[in-house]
């Protein structure tokens, strides 16, 4: 679609936006923001992005996210900003890392 994987510079703001990511394979797990499950426990991260699919899942059953959702919904979620606006700065990212 974009000529470029967009999912890369998803990764990066998970990283910017959420305290405590891991990577572990293909996915990185984290202390779910949305609903602010595990952030009690220590040990227990429940939120998960999958890389190869770009999307998010929290194993807490009152998530919103326990159905899955798309990375870009859920870095609007986490940032505030318009699912629009995180597209926009997706692309304004990998256009000043491209030559």
């Amino acid at each position: 679609m974009f000529g470029f994987d967009l999912n890369q510079y998803m990764i990066d703001m998970v990283y910017e936006l959420v305290p405590g990511v891991k990577r572990n394979g293909d996915k990185l797990n984290f202390k779910c923001p949305i609903c602010g499950d595990s952030h009690k426990r220590r040990a227990l991260k429940r939120g998960w992005f999958y890389i190869k699919t770009g999307s998010v899942f929290c194993w807490n059953a009152g998530c919103p996210c326990n159905n899955g959702m798309s990375g870009l919904q859920f870095l609007a979620l986490v940032s505030g900003k318009s699912i629009y606006e995180i597209k926009t700065e997706l692309i304004k990212r990998a256009g000043s890392f491209s030559t």
